[in-house]
């Protein structure tokens, strides 16, 4: 048994990097359009952040990258997270995923517990 939680923003960027010390993260290089000089592009690596703040138990998550043209799924990749409270809120990331994106024109990210949409985040891809 689960309680869906609530997400608190879904930043697509180059890189996140946690402090050792203070456990504190940096977002490096958010972005909203990414340019190519070539279409296939040849794998472009990002990352992706969220904060799940009000969820409960072992809540079983989907990452879902979409070209917004085609509806074609370029990325799919599930896993849970465990929420001990609704007190506590829990990082979500992924460092480095790696797409090779068909065509310029709009993305989108999303992040689903099992398939109630709790979070989305577009962005573009254009001619360099």
């Amino acid at each position: 048994m689960f309680e869906l939680p609530t997400v608190q923003g879904l930043t697509v960027c180059e890189l996140y990097v946690v402090d050792e010390k203070s456990k504190n993260v940096t977002l490096v290089n958010q972005f909203t359009t990414l340019k190519s000089d070539r279409f296939p592009t040849a794998p472009k690596k990002f990352s992706v952040f969220a904060i799940l703040v009000n969820g409960f138990g072992e809540v079983p998550l989907r990452l879902e990258l979409l070209g917004l043209a085609t509806e074609e799924v370029l990325l799919e990749s599930t896993n849970s997270v465990r929420m001990p409270d609704r007190l506590t809120s829990v990082r979500y990331a992924f460092n480095g995923l790696d797409v090779e994106f068909p065509a310029d024109g709009g993305y989108e990210l999303a992040l689903y517990a099992m398939d109630e949409p709790l979070a989305r985040c577009r962005f573009r891809l254009v001619a360099a």
